[in-house]
Order: structure tokens, then sequence, then C-alpha cells
């Protein structure tokens, strides 16, 4: 694909929206032998990691919606969760160490004084680069940003209502967003990354980008417009250091013709990565 960088996820579990432990779920997360492995494949490819730790509620509760009925212990219990990743990727390698994803009610000025303590107990066991990934709705109010080296943003931006929107549609519907970007970037002063960036081959994939679960039909021209405009809209932006999708399965087989979900496997988008990937389209971030 010319790929050179991969995301690695793994996820810890609260039982409720309120809950204040994170734990390993030995049926859902990932084993650290499983881990350590995936990642050694990643460097063995030549690709470079980013290890990227989720939080999710058994209930069905959205990660950004998390209201803790103790705030400082679901932050010492964050910290431990973190660090043992934090050491396990300083072990091995990783490239870069993500300190969370999509936490907006918890990433707000109220909580500053926690995230400090979780950084510095994870620079304290990791030594490469960090980011955070917020939501696209979130980028503007997280209070911690001076704090890292690197800017996330999961860019599920809402584009277009139509079934099936042009490139050029897509593009001007990026415009604004970006031009948002770009003055805010100016006043943070480091680059960004895409944490996440994905369209499901459906109808309306614009519309509603991280909805997951909306019931439409198989539409392959929508993920291939869906990516060839963000490519458009974001290459030589020099602010810009480039994207992850989702996402991509383990499985080579995964995806494929009447797949309605987020993976461009075996699907007509995976062509527009490859005409992409490789090139030197962002700017000059070392990422």
């Amino acid at each position: 694909m010319g790929a050179n960088f991969v995301a690695l996820l793994v996820t810890g579990y609260m039982e409720r929206a309120n809950a204040t432990q994170i734990h390993q779920d030995p049926a859902r997360t990932p084993s650290d032998a499983s881990l350590i492995h995936s990642i050694n494949v990643a460097h063995s490819y030549g690709l470079r990691v980013m290890l990227k730790p989720h939080v999710d509620v058994k209930d069905g509760t959205w990660r950004g919606q998390i209201a803790p009925a103790d705030i400082q212990a679901w932050f010492n219990s964050y910290t431990d969760f973190l660090a043992h990743y934090a050491r396990l990727a300083q072990e091995h390698g990783v490239e870069v160490f993500c300190v969370g994803t999509e936490l907006r009610s918890l990433s707000g000025q109220a909580f500053r004084t926690h995230w400090e303590k979780v950084i510095t107990k994870v620079r304290a066991e990791y030594s490469g680069p960090l980011v955070y990934a917020a939501n696209w709705d979130e980028y503007t109010s997280v209070s911690f940003w001076d704090l890292l080296d690197y800017v996330g943003i999961d860019a599920y931006f809402p584009l277009s209502d139509a079934r099936t929107p042009s490139v050029e549609e897509l593009v001007q519907a990026w415009a604004p967003e970006i031009s948002a970007l770009e003055r805010w970037q100016a006043r943070i002063g480091k680059f960004v990354i895409f944490t996440e960036i994905g369209y499901r081959s459906i109808d309306y994939a614009t519309k509603k980008p991280w909805d997951w679960m909306e019931t439409a039909s198989y539409n392959p021209e929508g993920q291939v417009n869906a990516y060839q405009a963000v490519f458009q809209a974001l290459c030589g932006k020099p602010w810009f250091a480039g994207l992850f999708l989702w996402n991509w399965l383990p499985n080579p087989q995964a995806g494929g013709h009447g797949d309605i979900d987020y993976t461009p496997q075996n699907k007509p988008a995976q062509e527009v990565l490859k005409t992409y990937f490789g090139k030197k389209v962002y700017g000059d971030s070392g990422f």
C-alpha cells in the first residue's frame, strides 16, 4: 500500500459510564504477547508503530461521555492502565504513543491537573513522542496540547447529506473545516495528525462518518470519493503530518464487494490509498 506507519489499538474496559476502574478483559483486550507480536511483525515490514490505547464502556456508553463517580480514582486507574502500555512501548521500540482517545468529557480545563500527572507518568516510562486523539468536535477544548508532541484528531467531520457526493463537493465541504484547523493550529504551533479518519462503503458515507451502526446500502463509490477528497484537500498543508485510516483488519481477505464496514481492503477505495501513500504530500514534520 505504500504506508509507513500503523496504529495498533488495545482496549481497556469500564463496567459503566460512572465506574472508576479500567481493566483488561481477557476475552476482548489483546494479550501483551499478542500485542508484542504485532509490533514485531509491523517492524519487520518496515512500518513504524503508534500504540493507541482505548477505553470502552461495557454498557455501550461512548467513551466521550464517561462520567466517573470519583474523578481522582478514575485518573489513578487510567494512569496505571497507560503506564503499563507505555513501558511495553518503550521496551519494544514503538515510535509514537497515544495518551488517550476521544475522552471529551474529561479533557477540558477542569481536568488539566490530572492530565499533567498522567503525562508525567507516561514520559517517565516512554521516551518517544506523545499524541492525544481528540474527537473531531473536541480538539479546540483539550487543555493539555502544550504537554504533547503532536495534536491528534479523530477526523469524522460531517461533510455532506448527499447519497454519493462528488469529490469536488467534498473538497469544498472540507474547506471551512481546514480553515478553522489552520487558524487554530497557528496558535497551538504543533503538527496535526488525523489519528483516525474513515468512511464506510455505504450510501451517505460522509453524512455521519462516526456512525458505525447506521443501516445503509453498499456504495463503494461513496467511500472512494470520500478518501479522494481527503487527500486532495490536505495535500501540501505544511502543518499536516499524516493520517491513520479507520480501519485496516489483520485478515488479508477482509472487506471486498458488498462489505459495508469501514475497511477499504479489497474495495475500489484501496486503489485511492495506493495512489497517495508513499508520496511526500504532507508537511516536514518528521512523522
